[in-house]
């Protein structure tokens, strides 16, 4: 039996497939998600009288409506304006957050930006919210605005679930009277996720040349390891290791090796990496490391790294502790003639992931990557097989926290994987079937930056898959351009429920400076 799972906004369906009998998931051709014009009116909260039996009592925490600072009129004055009836014309678009979005009930305090279509200057924000008598209204005069946090705790408190969103505006003179208006925008639901998401993420700035980390409730972020921390070197890709301790870090394009550094800054190396240990990551054209918690103990640190042997980009192992040169080796990928990239251990140790391509270079670089799977096998490798082979360019796979998926970023064939603006965001069962493409990858519509363009990818899953009654929840980061043209990173929630798959918007983290250049993010498990 096909089930169908979709997150629908106004006039749009983002859908994942689960199928039939020899593939799991089935392919999403559309994916999106996004709003149109329209609204849910004037009316809005939750009618009087005791609320139904088991259900939480009723608050009434938002009687007063919220005026932000500096707006030309009065509560009342917009109040009276927004009971005037909706002009016809189409009225602003919610563009941050973006409806039918699935947020972490630890996420930070919500930021609304809307997009004006009209010129309006004057904006009403209406959520309806579960076991609240009357909704939370805010007016402003900006595009954007931000909950501060006691309002934001009072909703994750009492209020958990999906909440009603409509915004509309009205056009106001210079001395604070209405010329038009009020027209009628965005609406639709968000939902509060009965859960918190684990971790920090860590991600490159090339703005600053530094390595950053956040947690998803943290209003800024932190800055880590820097590029006078690798000895002035610059940084290429970086991993973090399964404690969320160290940073390893690919110096001068590979020609620098491999360093590891603390994250949270500052140049002083683990205590376990020997001697020999740090004369094998030194060499020359290694690039993209990777770990697994599997693997992450005293007497068994190993790194995984692309280096080039003979030639041919291979996956190597490398002993962290070794106690001489000889503390490495090739992983076998038998089978696979090409050479490889990106390779990523599952969680458990027990299997690799990596792209195989004929043409390969900087330890993540090709133009006709497909992803493969070999069986770890203590360190010795063994068959490799085709995971997602179909034509595109497969790359920058990630295993889930719990192995069953495996996330990696698509473009078309013949395009390279560096930078390519038509990458996009997908999830293929790790045991094999058929690949969905991921709602996250479509920016709102009144953003006029569609997918495939926005420079999609580098997707890593957060540190934990998290249970509430028969619903699992994921998360994972990636880095898009779909704000302007500068990278910025954003989180992906998705969720499985009795064999089907619903994969959300993608989550704004408006802690991360808009003005810098944020990308490769990696998420960890907390410091």
């Amino acid at each position: 039996m096909l089930t169908v799972a979709c997150v629908v906004a106004v006039g749009h369906a983002a859908c994942s497939t689960y199928g039939d009998a020899t593939n799991d998931i089935g392919s999403n051709a559309d994916g999106g998600a996004g709003e149109d014009a329209g609204g849910l009116g004037d009316g809005g909260g939750l009618p009087d009288g005791a609320p139904p039996d088991g259900a939480p009592a009723q608050r009434n925490d938002f009687a007063d409506p919220v005026l932000d600072p500096g707006t030309p009129v009065t509560a009342v004055q917009a109040a009276q304006i927004f009971a005037l009836s909706n002009s016809a014309a189409a009225g602003p678009c919610l563009a941050e957050p973006q409806i039918g979005s699935l947020i972490p009930k630890n996420w930070m305090p919500l930021r609304f930006r809307v997009a004006a279509t009209q010129g309006e200057n004057l904006f009403e924000i209406r959520l309806v919210i579960p076991n609240q008598k009357s909704p939370l209204v805010i007016y402003t005069n900006k595009d954007t605005f931000k909950l501060d946090a006691a309002t934001w705790t009072t909703i994750l408190t009492h209020s958990v679930g999906t909440i009603d969103v409509s915004v509309r505006s009205a056009t106001l003179d210079a001395g604070g009277n209405r010329t038009d208006g009020p027209f009628r925008g965005s609406q639709g639901q968000i939902e509060i996720a009965p859960i918190a998401a684990h971790g920090k993420v860590s991600y490159f700035s090339s703005s600053d040349g530094s390595v950053k980390r956040f947690g998803v409730g943290d209003l800024n972020v932190q800055a880590g390891s820097t590029s006078v921390d690798a000895n002035g070197t610059c940084i290429g890709c970086h991993s973090v290791t399964p404690d969320g301790l160290h940073a390893a870090l690919t110096l001068n394009g590979g020609l620098g090796g491999i360093i590891l550094r603390p994250v949270g800054g500052g140049t002083t190396e683990p205590a376990f990496l020997t001697a020999s240990a740090r004369t094998l990551l030194a060499r020359n054209n290694q690039h993209a490391a990777s770990f697994s918690k599997a693997h992450w103990a005293a007497g068994d640190r190993t790194m995984l790294s692309m280096l080039d042997v003979g030639g041919t980009t291979e996956i190597i192992w490398t002993d962290l502790e070794a106690g001489s040169a000889a503390g490495w080796g090739i992983i076998a990928r038998d089978g696979d003639v090409r050479g490889a990239q990106s390779a990523v251990m599952s969680h458990d140790g027990t299997k690799i992931a990596y792209v195989s391509a004929t043409a390969t270079s900087s330890g993540t670089i090709s133009n006709n990557g497909a992803i493969h799977v070999v069986p770890y096998n203590a360190r010795q490798g063994g068959a490799a097989t085709a995971l997602v082979a179909d034509g595109s360019v497969n790359y920058y796979p990630s295993f889930s926290a719990d192995d069953a998926f495996v996330a990696f970023a698509k473009a078309p064939g013949g395009t390279s994987t560096y930078n390519n603006a038509s990458a996009e965001i997908w999830v293929v069962p790790a045991a094999g079937g058929l690949p969905v493409r991921l709602a996250a990858n479509d920016a709102v519509a009144c953003l006029s930056t569609p997918s495939p363009g926005i420079t999609n990818s580098w997707p890593r899953w957060s540190p934990a898959v998290i249970t509430a009654g028969t619903k699992k929840y994921y998360f994972l980061t990636f880095s898009s351009t779909r704000i302007g043209a500068t990278r910025q990173v954003f989180v992906a929630p998705l969720v499985v429920e009795g064999g089907t798959l619903k994969s959300y918007p993608a989550l704004y983290p408006h802690n991360q400076p808009e003005t810098s250049a944020n990308h490769t993010p990696q998420w960890s498990e907390p410091l």
